[in-house]
């Protein structure tokens, strides 16, 4: 089974939503064997190219412009962006 988990941000911005995203696909991936991709927006390349420690077992795809998280331009894209993947 595959599941996609959409989320508006991801590491290194760490707040509750990117962690409980990761403990859930984490845990769907080793106790129910399914494929998980969490698709995010894409930060400024160099905060994308950090380590996430926490994506042990699933995959991070990342949509729309590289802008800053508080861009509605940006925000507008990903959405569009992720509408066609």
């Amino acid at each position: 089974m595959k599941i996609f988990i959409v989320i508006d941000y991801w590491f290194p911005y760490v707040g509750g939503g990117p962690v409980h995203v990761a403990q859930i696909a984490n845990r769907l991936c080793r106790l129910h064997d399914t494929t998980v991709t969490v698709v995010t927006s894409r930060l400024y390349p160099s905060l994308n190219r950090k380590k996430n420690p926490f994506s042990i077992y699933f995959d991070v795809v990342h949509l729309g412009p590289s802008m800053p998280f508080s861009s509605i331009t940006g925000r507008l894209l990903f959405l569009k962006e992720l509408f066609f993947f």
